[in-house]
């Protein structure tokens, strides 16, 4: 195993290649749960938040590996409205969101998708007043623009609904 290139191949072989090597350690280093049946995914999926699991990751058992994550992560979520009281980026390219949780703390998101930020781009350029850069809080992932999530892990996925901070002028 030490010095074999994985890089070209496919997953089912690189987990057999990772199985190998964390098999002699045994715990508490081993491998996490895989499965290439779907109902028992399912299972999982349902199950396990109670565990403090938070959703699954669905990989191609015959896709190579790459540095972009050609994987699909699913998540558990409870929608929430936040209101956007910032931006990281251009205006017309925003990077990050600041956003204000009903609980009144402040989260940024993770870098925004290409597909996303012009949505939101488009949203920004109608607001004249949210600042251009809000101090780090808490990283949180905006994945759509179609309603506000905070999950146990404190991710945001997506807001179609983008309000601007309430003004303190009348």
């Amino acid at each position: 195993m030490a010095g074999r290139d994985l890089w070209g191949c496919s997953y089912v072989e690189r987990r057999a290649a990772l199985l190998d090597v964390l098999e002699p350690l045994g715990p508490p280093l081993e491998a996490v749960a895989a499965t290439d049946d779907v109902d028992v995914a399912r299972v999982w999926f349902e199950a396990l938040p109670a565990q403090g699991v938070e959703g699954i990751d669905a990989k191609r058992a015959t896709g190579l590996y790459r540095p972009d994550r050609p994987w699909r992560e699913v998540r558990h979520s409870e929608t929430v409205d936040a209101d956007v009281i910032g931006y990281t980026g251009a205006r017309r390219h925003p990077k990050h969101l600041a956003v204000r949780l009903p609980d009144g703390r402040t989260a940024q998101t993770q870098t925004l998708p290409p597909a996303l930020a012009v949505q939101v781009a488009a949203h920004l350029s109608a607001t004249d007043d949210l600042p251009v850069r809000h101090p780090r809080t808490r990283p949180v992932t905006a994945r759509g623009i179609s309603g506000a999530s905070n999950s146990r892990s404190e991710r945001l996925s997506s807001s179609r609904r983008i309000t601007p901070p309430r003004s303190s002028t009348p």
